[in-house]
């Protein structure tokens, strides 16, 4: 064996034992906790969690030790915060309320310390709706970027907090947003983020916490989109499409064209629940009246039974 080919081998031993002693980490999600039977983090970044109690129950699809239910004060989440110091990031997580927030509210999460927290948490809005509330330290104060939203009781619901450049953006089920311009760094410190509590045990979440993931840098609404509305819809992706759905808003007289042609219609609620299916020969457009209660839907067009395309709109 020549002398250049002994070091190119050597070379090559030393990458793999390299790579075998320290994971590689390929994107940018920094805590991934999906509650399969226990906290542990499988971001690879070792953000594992821990808890007072016990506290694993039914996660959205109704299966056993798959979420994490809060029942007490001493029932809250803490998970560290390796390699999420950082001035972009995105905070998601699903969450089932049990009942309605007081006045004080109820704590998604809370990270940071004395001189500086970041926090998101819920207050009630009425009888099926909350607002949702982040509050940021910024300059000599703090921000609060809010949003009201429907969000019913006993019943899973996604939340975001995307931070950008420039801005704080909030989303309930994905399709709810708001923008909050919020120039220069926020401070965003400690070394621990509470779930379901803040920093002093106080304003506790009452439900379960299910699927929580932590970006390093601000997602894009469309991954988003098919990590949620993907998983829910039984949908491996988003097509790529060309319907047109319109007018949006609408009073409840829809258009639908799509250029290759459709022969089934099916209605989905926000939280894609199925509402209803229409079918008929196959065409290129159809004008529908539908009778749906105020809110958002998403339309999905098929061909044959095959899913060709997927489209949001806004009954008023």
């Amino acid at each position: 064996m020549n002398k250049r080919r002994f070091f190119f081998l050597l070379w090559i031993g030393v990458f793999f034992l390299q790579a075998e002693a320290k994971p590689l980490h390929l994107d940018s999600i920094k805590v991934y906790i999906p509650f399969y039977g226990n906290y542990n983090d499988w971001s690879g970044w070792n953000n594992n969690g821990q808890s007072g109690n016990s506290g694993l129950g039914f996660d959205r699809n109704g299966n056993a030790d798959r979420a994490f239910a809060l029942v007490d004060s001493t029932n809250f989440l803490a998970v560290p915060t390796n390699h999420t110091q950082v001035p972009t990031f995105t905070y998601m997580q699903w969450v089932k309320l049990n009942g309605r927030p007081d006045s004080l509210g109820m704590t998604v999460f809370e990270t940071g310390d004395a001189q500086c927290r970041h926090s998101l948490r819920l207050f009630s809005k009425g009888q099926d709706s909350v607002i949702m509330r982040y509050q940021i330290p910024f300059g000599d104060g703090d921000s609060i970027v809010q949003m009201a939203g429907r969000m019913t009781t006993n019943n899973w619901h996604h939340l975001a907090v995307i931070r950008s450049k420039d801005s704080v953006y909030l989303y309930m089920d994905v399709i709810f947003n708001t923008e909050f311009p919020v120039p220069g760094v926020i401070c965003h410190q400690g070394n621990i983020i509470h779930y379901g509590a803040n920093l002093d045990s106080g304003q506790m979440l009452h439900g379960a916490l299910d699927e929580i993931r932590i970006y390093s840098e601000n997602i894009e609404p469309s991954l988003m989109l098919s990590i949620v509305q993907g998983e829910r819809l039984g949908m491996d992706e988003i097509p790529e499409n060309t319907i047109q759905v319109y007018p949006i808003p609408s009073a409840g007289k829809i258009h639908i064209q799509f250029e290759t042609g459709f022969d089934e219609i099916l209605f989905y609620t926000a939280q894609a629940q199925f509402v209803v299916r229409r079918k008929f020969y196959a065409t290129s457009e159809q004008e529908l009246q539908i009778n749906f209660a105020p809110g958002h839907y998403w339309v999905e067009l098929r061909m044959e039974g095959k899913r060709i395309g997927i489209e949001r709109i806004v009954i008023q």
